[in-house]
């Protein structure tokens, strides 16, 4: 049975995270006197390589990243990526004719790529991309991606990317907890720069010392 991790802040503090000084990796508290990382848009991954590699910590989170397990997606298997690594070093010390034949197969790639593209411009069903950032340009990792008519849902990455089947004239949600729902409707272009702005209503900061608990 795999572990369970949760965070949880015991004792939450009340310090205004506005007013700290601003540090690496977030902000220093005055009255604590320590360095308070700002989770609010990290990964699941990163938090627990963060408190793997560094023991408690007092930090800045989502109230919705707390108190519920870490999804945690699996690491490729490494025999695998040693593997893809040997193929890659074999096609590296191939002769020039053999480096000719791969920049050919990849010019045909690019050029039906281009191809694809120009049918999907048509208004067709295909996949979209987008960058989802909020007023400050941080991206939003984790924001939920929906298409309201084939209701399906993608989740931005660690870098605020996302990419959704998608049709002409479709309504697309975004979502992410603290931050204003966006609704746009897909045009011919295939990709979309989004701004998320703080949802005031909401309290969203939740500062102090954190502990990663380990549950069977």
């Amino acid at each position: 049975m795999h572990n369970r991790l949760q965070i949880s802040i015991p004792t939450p503090c009340h310090e205004n995270w506005h007013n700290m000084t601003v540090a690496d990796k977030g902000r220093f508290c005055a009255s604590c006197q320590k360095n308070v990382i700002d989770f609010t848009q990290s990964s699941d991954r990163l938090i627990a390589e963060t408190f793997k590699k560094e023991g408690d910590v007092c930090g800045r989170f989502l109230k919705s990243q707390l108190e519920r397990d870490l999804v945690i997606p699996k690491e490729k298997n490494r025999l695998w990526i040693a593997a893809s690594a040997a193929v890659v070093a074999f096609f590296g010390l191939g002769n020039n004719k053999v480096f000719a034949q791969t920049v050919k197969t990849e010019t045909v790639q690019v050029e039906k790529d281009k191809a694809v593209n120009s049918a999907d411009s048509t208004g067709g069903k295909r996949v979209i991309t987008g960058t989802i950032v909020d007023d400050t340009g941080m991206p939003v990792s984790g924001a939920v991606v929906k298409n309201i008519k084939s209701k399906k849902e993608a989740q931005a990455d660690f870098y605020g990317n996302f990419t959704i089947e998608a049709e002409t004239n479709n309504s697309i949600e975004i979502s992410f907890f603290g931050l204003k729902q966006v609704k746009l409707k897909v045009t011919d272009a295939n990709h979309y720069n989004i701004k998320m702005i703080d949802d005031q209503s909401i309290n969203i900061d939740a500062i102090g010392g954190a502990t990663l608990s380990r549950e069977r």
